[in-house]
């Protein structure tokens, strides 16, 4: 009996040291955004950069970040969905 309740707790120990694991997955890839940006030939690298706010929204992937460089002037405050 007391081999099996310890075989069980350590069962359930090994399986708790996994949960961890999946909370530091990885963040995703990184969109660029600039007013030097091109939406028709760009492709969001740092040197390909998007040049509207949109456009980057509309090619990130779940996870992405979407970095905004300093150049680029915003004209009014971005609203962003959890759909698409």
């Amino acid at each position: 009996m007391k081999r099996r309740i310890l075989s069980s707790l350590m069962a359930l120990v090994l399986c708790l040291t996994l949960l961890p694991a999946a909370a530091y997955a990885d963040g995703g890839t990184a969109v660029y955004v600039s007013s030097s940006g091109n939406d028709g030939t760009g492709d969001g690298s740092a040197d390909k950069p998007f040049a509207t706010l949109a456009k980057a929204v509309d090619a990130a992937d779940d996870g992405a970040t979407v970095y905004v460089m300093s150049d680029l002037t915003m004209t009014a405050p971005p609203v962003f969905t959890a759909s698409r």
